[in-house]
Order: C-alpha cells, then structure tokens, then sequence
C-alpha cells in the first residue's frame, strides 16, 4: 500500500516534510498510527493509500488501517450513515448543513476514546476531507483546534489553467488547448 516509489516522484503540492514541532507530531502520531476506515471502492483506495504514504513521510511510522479501532485513540474516516459510532459526535446543524462533496473533520473526546472523524455524505467528500487535513498537517496546526466544515457550493471545479475559450494557451506553451475545441464553423465571439 505504498504508492510512490521515492523523493524523486512527481508529487505536486504533495511534497510531505517531517514535521519541525516535536510535541506536535508527538500529538498527531497517536491519533494517525490507527485508522479506521469501514467502507471500500476506488476512492477509499486512494484515501487508504494517501494516508499511509502522508503519515510515513511525516512520522516515519507505518499506519494501521483498519476498520475497527484496535486502540483507544484513533482516526476514522466514514460516511455519515455510519450508524451508531456517530451518536452524539455530530451536531444535527452539522448534519444538515453538509453538501454532497462537503466535509467535517473534527476533534472528539470522551471517557472512552479519542478520536479524528472525517466524515461525509459522498466518498468524494471524504476524498477531500481527507487532503484537507493532510494540508492541516502540513501546515502544523494544532489538534485542540481541529473543527472544520467546509460545503463546496459549485458542483463542477477544474483546475485553473491557462487555456482561453478560442483554444490558445497563455504563457507561451504551444498548440491548442485540449480543454476548450472550438469547432472550426463556429466562433467565440
């Protein structure tokens, strides 16, 4: 479960350094060494395989994926008809306000265990859910502070590239666009 081979792979924005705060990673280490995961399909893989490949370049550690906690503090990652695991962990404002590709992530404590939940109502919600606090991570974010809900309201994103509605390409890369073709009886104007 270990997707990319070594450093000289082409990682994007997904270049994970160690963490610099000892105690920091310290705190995220105990919450990322288990993660539950109770769902499965190609997006899930994905998760799967991000996570482990994130958490071993960070921590240097292995993560256990599973789908039961096998340790008082975990990560679980699970669609919100997760069923009774949810009881009192989610707020119905929280449920209800959540869009098809939204998130949350969330801190959650009680007598028994201590959690990261990562819930949505769509696998791609939890695809991104997921990235977000691998970013959260990233950016050495402390975990008391670790409540976010984010609803994206456009259903169709891209990336933002430089390829102009009549095919041409900005910034001097050569020949047409392969996003906007423009068929030859017809004009943007």
């Amino acid at each position: 479960m270990f997707p990319y081979s070594n450093d000289v792979d082409y990682q994007c924005w997904l270049n994970y350094q160690r963490l610099e705060t000892p105690s920091l990673s310290d705190q995220y280490k105990e919450y990322l060494k288990n993660i539950v995961i109770n769902i499965d399909g190609y997006i899930i893989d994905s998760i799967k395989n991000e996570l482990y490949y994130s958490i071993k370049k960070f921590f240097n550690i292995e993560a256990i994926i599973t789908n039961k906690p096998i340790k008082r503090t975990f990560t679980i990652i699970s669609k919100l008809d997760g069923g009774s695991f949810f009881s009192n962990t989610i707020k119905e404002e929280e449920y209800t306000s959540l869009s098809e590709e939204g998130f949350l992530i969330k801190k959650v404590e009680n007598s028994t265990k201590k959690f990261i939940l990562i819930t949505a109502k769509s696998d791609e919600g939890l695809l991104y859910g997921t990235y977000k606090l691998i970013q959260y991570i990233q950016m050495e974010k402390p975990l008391d502070q670790l409540n976010l809900l984010e609803k994206p309201y456009i259903p169709l994103r891209i990336i933002n590239h430089w390829d102009n509605l009549d095919g041409s390409i900005e910034r001097g890369y050569p020949g047409k666009s392969f996003i906007w073709r423009v068929p030859k009886n017809k004009s943007n104007t």
